[in-house]
């Protein structure tokens, strides 16, 4: 087997491979390292793909509209209809401000390449009672 990254001008000979399983992520925000036999034939792709997620949220003032400011941010994004965008949630205050703004729960678990934060650094500093 040859493992490299896939050049960009070759991108199209993955779909064969990938279209089955869903659409082929875009070259220009994705990377792809292959696995090529003997014969030259791509046979196993893992892609590294840019993922927009809205964190972190932090509020001074418990006036402030989590929902709008979602709101705000997701307006620019009228233009790519199917861009996805994803939402960390680390407890059921923060599922349901998710919930309210639109976003789905889905079916898997983050992992990351790097250690859990200590529990001094929240990433989500929520101060107002529900943020709407």
């Amino acid at each position: 087997m040859k493992y490299y990254i896939l050049p960009q001008d070759r991108w199209d000979e993955l779909r064969p491979l990938v279209e089955c399983y869903g659409p082929l992520p875009p070259p220009e925000t994705t990377s792809a390292a292959v696995a090529e036999d003997a014969s030259g034939y791509i046979v196993g792709v893992l892609f590294m793909q840019l993922a927009m997620h809205m964190e972190p949220l932090v509020l001074a003032d418990p006036h402030v509209s989590f929902l709008r400011l979602a709101e705000v941010l997701t307006d620019r994004l009228r233009d790519t209809p199917d861009l996805a965008y994803y939402v960390f949630v680390p407890d059921g205050k923060v599922a349901g401000m998710a919930a309210r703004a639109g976003f789905h729960k889905l079916p898997y678990e983050v992992w990351s390449n790097r250690p859990i934060p200590s529990p001094d650094h929240d990433p989500i500093a929520v101060s107002s009672e529900e943020a709407d």
